[in-house]
């Protein structure tokens, strides 16, 4: 479905409500050399692509979709497990207005019990299986961050026809230039917590190798 478009040119969603995300990452994207070039049309398809990538990066930092050592993947089963006895003995032990209550509701406790039951026992024998890695330790890795300055920098690259440059202050090495800005405001409308510095850094170190 194509965006819709308020009298100004910013992005808005059903109801006519301003889409604030995107709006900023067009604001962000404005600041590149050679995007006055570009409709506001093109520069919200690329907002688009950005905030999709920052939502993959932020589903892949999930701790779902991250290894554990075997001694921390033992440990969560078996709080699971605990945690099901629990909730299901509490449940054995409501008297019945509360029963009624929950019931009317539409909240059959009965089957809610059998299953955190299943639940415990299923836990039970999962205990000691052979599922868990020894994957990284230290630091969590920037997953969102990184990505989205990659898809940034080539977006940058694209608009400007220049490959994203920074100088960096030899006192405070703190990094400046329409490339880091960029990125800052990008960050900013993402909600990102990580250091423009050390993405553009590291960003930078990568392009020199390819």
């Amino acid at each position: 479905m194509d965006q819709c478009f308020d009298e100004v040119g910013w992005p808005i969603g059903k109801g006519g409500w301003p889409l604030e995300s995107l709006k900023n990452l067009m604001l962000a994207l404005k600041k590149i050399p050679g995007s006055e070039n570009l409709g506001n049309g093109r520069l919200c398809e690329l907002a688009k692509i950005i905030e999709m990538v920052s939502s993959d990066g932020y589903e892949k930092e999930l701790p779902r979709n991250k290894t554990a050592t075997p001694d921390k993947t033992e440990g969560e089963i078996i709080k699971l497990h605990d945690l099901c006895e629990k909730l299901a003995d509490h449940i054995k032990g409501l008297h019945q207005p509360a029963v009624s209550a929950l019931i009317n509701e539409g909240l059959s406790v009965i089957s809610l019990m059998e299953d955190l039951r299943r639940a415990q026992e299923i836990a039970e024998y999962a205990c000691g299986g052979d599922e868990a890695s020894n994957g990284p330790t230290g630091r969590p890795e920037k997953i969102e961050a990184t990505e989205v300055t990659k898809i940034t920098a080539k977006i940058y690259s694209d608009i400007s026809g220049k490959r994203p440059t920074f100088t960096t202050d030899p006192e405070t090495s703190e990094v400046s230039g329409s490339w880091p800005i960029v990125l800052k405001l990008v960050f900013d409308a993402l909600h990102i917590d990580a250091s423009v510095s050390s993405q553009v850094r590291a960003q930078s170190k990568k392009s020199r190798a390819n």
